[in-house]
């Protein structure tokens, strides 16, 4: 009775339920290949394996993998219901919840279920699923039946697997990738009972880990204190019943007395809490002021000032373990929360925190912590309250313009000394004085980048070639024969490339190289780039152009990048092309949210985004070239004919990929006007189209696999555990699912079809300069203005686009959010009646 339900969940065809769980569990906790050395005479016989496969490789077709798990999400019918297979599932685990203390083959059998049930959650759609089941806190009571027999020491611990489960979920549930309206609790009375009982739970679990002679295991004490503001779900009630328990017991008085340990318990559990809860948990934060728990902290930190900005060394030094975990405290509360960020402003502590950043403070991790802080409170990357942030620019600013006023008073005495002449006649001194003054108000500050190493950029040194440091390697692309007569598309060999955006001159890179060389243990000319480039891999540089560089400096920096380059292999398009190619690949790596660091071990998409606009000066430089002036107008026509097919309706040997390309041409050969009225609606429809149609084959694939319609069946009853008292049931409740799963399923294969169209309408509005979509004939030269004229604008530009995508639009994943984002509403209202006509249109299985 017991293997019954796994049978049936498993039953294909192909291979019997036993040798599918045999496998999948299997696969994933055994190594499989095997070495054998060949020996002298070669007598071995398998095939070597010269390496083994990295992680990621592992990892990378994770869907595909883990597909036949998908069956979970299958409707049954059981004693006249209809349920899916995951509810069925869950009910096993909890019956044997109940039975696994009289059997060891219950337990057995719950290990296989719950090993099931973690693979089942590399899948996101299995995922999300979990989330929505009613009676998902079994998982919490299987656990906490598990801890008190748990063996560190046991390979594939039950308690390992059912945590590793329920993190990844819970980190699931507040992921940006994740519509709210998935995942979001109920705020009704009952949610107020189901997460003031599951914080009730493991609280009291966690506070075992306090008391003396305790031997619960530190792993699991840190794992529970990881769930915990996770399970409160940001609802005002468990926040300040969780807070409760912390209110007397973070004392910094008991840190100086015997209960020293136990103080320390408490500090660092609720420093984890407030690291991991999630940013928009304002009301968890809140309960700190509610609770005064943070005025406590407040009241600390200013015991080592004596008049704001003034601190009290020796007070420090005495207590500078409380002041690091005050200052821990505050780090985690301000998260979110503009409220404590504006007490901090209240009790004059910002002139302090500042203070305790500078560099001179060396007491433990006090200056480390007040960095932080600094760091976040100027940051534009978080929620900040005016008020506070303002004090923290202001102050900012005012240790900028000393730090300013030092230099050019250190640089006035220098020059003043270099200036100084040995005479010994008034005439000879009269012929050696200087024929002008220097103006030291004409100085111009460093605007803009500036080189890693000399620290100056293009308002200092506007003649000498800047550039970064970048990672490329091999990749395919489109012929661009082919795809310009929108033909059947042949690979041919390309580039794509990555950054960390370290910025250096050429000349300074040049002298870095030579100085690596010259070590007693030489460097390699990359390995000693590796390290100035944050330790992240590099193999070529990429020239900045600046707004006085000469088409001819430009032309002769590009030597040392086609130098590089060359060393990848052989190339077997144009150069124009491959560049072009290597734009088009780095926006579909963005769109598709790839890992830009899979390589280099470093860069994220701040650093990748600002690589646009250097990739995009360098095409338009090859543009520019007089054996390249056809090629604007091939591309323009090629573009025209694309948009005239899509008229027509004509989508034939048309593929996102090609699309895709085309897209990124237009940046180079289309007018604005023309995207704003015409192209970007046509390409937006037909990239759905495309998507649509590739939904529709995965779901036609899927039937033909599953084969015959499963047959009812009954689930035994021997396992049913005897009726309980009503408690709450939901471990994380959700609202109403607004979408189907059709919908839901298209839109993760649309999802970075519809980024690639924000992304060019994002640099289209950028190079108009308005977004209200200034018509621009001639892009060519506006193009070349807007890439050339002001570098910090430049790169301010592609930071802006940056921060919308990672805070704004990787969040979004509907067909609705992106016409709302690209104006597209009335154009698909016109043609379709409704956005609601268009997507069940993409859905219906018919032919475009």
């Amino acid at each position: 009775y017991y293997l019954y339900c796994i049978y049936v969940f498993f039953f294909f065809k192909q291979k019997t339920a036993y040798e599918m769980l045999r496998s999948l569990v299997g696969s994933e906790m055994c190594i499989r290949d095997r070495y054998r050395i060949a020996g002298l005479d070669g007598e071995a016989t398998e095939n070597r394996v010269e390496s083994l496969a990295s992680e990621e490789d592992d990892e990378k077709d994770l869907e595909k993998k883990y597909g036949i798990l998908k069956s979970f999400l299958e409707t049954y019918e059981v004693n006249g219901e209809q349920v899916i297979g995951l509810q069925l599932l869950f009910e096993q685990i909890k019956a044997l919840t109940q039975l696994i203390s009289t059997s060891s083959k219950h337990k057995n059998l719950l290990t296989s279920i719950i090993k099931l049930v973690y693979l089942s959650t590399k899948i996101e759609s299995i995922r999300l699923e979990m989330l929505k089941l009613k009676d998902f806190n079994i998982l919490l009571k299987l656990l906490l039946v598990l801890i008190p027999s748990y063996d560190e020491n046991e390979p594939e611990s039950l308690v390992d697997t059912l945590l590793n489960i329920l993190e990844s979920l819970l980190m699931e549930s507040i992921q940006d990738n994740v519509e709210a309206s998935e995942i979001e609790t109920e705020t009704g009375a009952q949610a107020v009972e189901v997460c003031s009982h599951n914080v009730d739970m493991i609280m009291k679990r966690i506070l075992k880990g306090s008391e003396p002679g305790s031997n619960q295991n530190k792993k699991i004490t840190t794992a529970l204190t990881r769930i915990l503001p996770y399970l409160t779900q940001n609802l005002e009630q468990p926040c300040a019943q969780m807070m409760s328990y912390f209110k007397d017991k973070l004392d910094y008085s008991m840190l100086t007395t015997g209960k020293r340990d136990e103080a320390l318990f408490f500090f660092k559990r609720f420093i984890e809490i407030l690291e991991t809860a999630p940013n928009n948990y304002s009301n968890l934060r809140k309960t700190l002021i509610q609770e005064e728990i943070i005025h406590k902290t407040f009241d600390v930190l200013k015991t080592i000032s004596t008049d704001f900005d003034k601190i009290n060394l020796e007070a420090l030094e005495k207590q500078h373990e409380l002041i690091t975990l005050g200052l821990h405290i505050v780090l985690g509360a301000l998260n979110g929360c503009p409220e404590i960020q504006d007490l901090l402003v209240d009790y004059h502590l910002c002139e302090l925190i500042y203070k305790l950043s500078e560099t001179s403070i060396k007491v433990g991790h006090v200056g480390k912590y007040a960095e932080m802080i600094v760091d976040f409170m100027t940051s534009k990357k978080h929620i900040l309250s005016d008020k506070a942030s303002g004090v923290f620019l202001e102050l900012k600013e005012k240790e900028k313009l000393e730090k300013k006023r030092i230099f050019e008073q250190k640089k006035r005495e220098m020059l003043m000394n270099l200036g100084k002449v040995k005479q010994t006649k008034p005439e000879e001194q009269q012929q050696q004085k200087p024929k002008t003054s220097f103006k030291f108000e004409e100085l111009e500050e460093e605007k803009g980048i500036s080189c890693i190493v000399c620290h100056e950029g293009y308002t200092y040194r506007p003649n000498d070639i800047l550039g970064v440091y970048i990672y490329t390697k091999r990749a395919k692309i489109q012929d661009e024969e082919s795809l310009l007569h929108l033909n059947k598309t042949i690979e041919q060999n390309g580039i794509s490339s990555v950054t960390h955006f370290t910025p250096i001159h050429l000349s300074c890179h040049n002298a870095a190289v030579k100085a690596d060389k010259a070590l007693k243990k030489p460097k390699t000319e990359w390995e000693g780039a590796e390290i100035r480039n944050s330790h992240t891999k590099c193999n070529n540089w990429l020239p900045l152009r600046g707004p006085k560089t000469s088409d001819s400096d430009y032309e002769n920096s590009l030597v040392k990048f086609f130098t590089c380059l060359e060393s990848t292999g052989q190339l077997s398009q144009e150069r124009l092309w491959v560049i072009f190619n290597d734009l088009r690949n780095l926006l579909t790596k963005i769109a598709k949210q790839e890992n830009l660091s899979k390589d280099t071990k470093g860069g994220t998409i701040e650093h990748n985004i600002k690589l646009i606009p250097l990739i995009m000066q360098l095409t338009l430089h090859f543009f520019k070239k007089p054996a390249n002036k056809e090629k604007s107008v091939i591309y323009a026509s090629s573009l025209e004919n694309l948009l005239e097919k899509l008229k027509k309706k004509d989508i034939r040997n048309i593929t996102p990929e090609i699309l895709y390309t085309l897209l990124t041409l237009a940046l180079f050969a289309m007018d604005t006007d023309k995207w704003f009225k015409e192209a970007k609606y046509l390409i937006f429809t037909t990239l759905m189209k495309l998507a649509g149609a590739s939904y529709r084959a995965e779901i036609k694939k899927a039937q033909v696999q599953k084969g015959s319609k499963q047959q009812p069946f009954i689930v035994s009853p021997v396992l049913e555990p005897e009726k309980e008292d009503k408690e709450p049931t939901s471990f994380l409740l959700n609202e109403e699912q607004k979408q189907n799963d059709q919908s839901n399923e298209f839109n993760v294969i649309a999802q970075p079809h519809m980024i690639f169209v924000w992304l060019i309408e994002s640099i289209f509005n950028k190079i108009s300069g308005s977004k209200a979509q200034t018509p621009v004939i001639n892009i060519q030269e506006v193009l070349e203005t807007f890439l050339t004229k002001n570098n910090e604008k430049l790169l301010n530009d592609f930071e802006e686009i940056g921060s919308s995508f990672k805070n704004e639009i990787v969040k979004k994943k509907s067909v609705e959010d992106f016409v709302a984002i690209l104006n597209l509403k009335d154009s698909i209202n016109l043609e379709y009646g409704s956005i609601e006509n268009f997507i069940n249109e993409l859905l219906l299985p018919k032919q475009f």
